[in-house]
């Protein structure tokens, strides 16, 4: 039993089956995503996305207190840079000037 457990190609096979499949247990799924292949640009942009847990994405947010972006976040955040729709202003793109 502690060969099996301790075997690194057991680890590594369910290591790689949880990011190809982004469903790391049962109750945690979304942990990972596929990079964008489409262009360049949208890799950057998906690279530098920056989003909270699925766990708090999931909650409805009636305040809009969650949504702005701190004064100590200004120069890490884009202030612009956020989808539309639910995820306005939970998912966050970093700003281009901490390269």
């Amino acid at each position: 039993m502690v060969d099996f457990v301790l075997n690194k190609n057991n680890i590594s096979l369910d290591m790689e089956n949880a990011i190809i499949t982004g469903k790391w247990s049962t109750t945690m799924t979304g942990i990972s995503k596929q990079l964008p292949n489409s262009s360049i640009p949208a890799r950057i942009a998906s690279l530098r996305m920056v989003s909270n847990t699925p766990i708090f994405r999931n909650q409805q947010h009636s305040s809009l207190e969650t949504r702005h972006i701190n004064n100590n976040q200004l120069g890490f955040y884009c202030p612009v840079g956020s989808p539309d729709g639910a995820d306005c202003g939970i998912i966050k793109e970093m700003s281009f000037i901490i390269l």
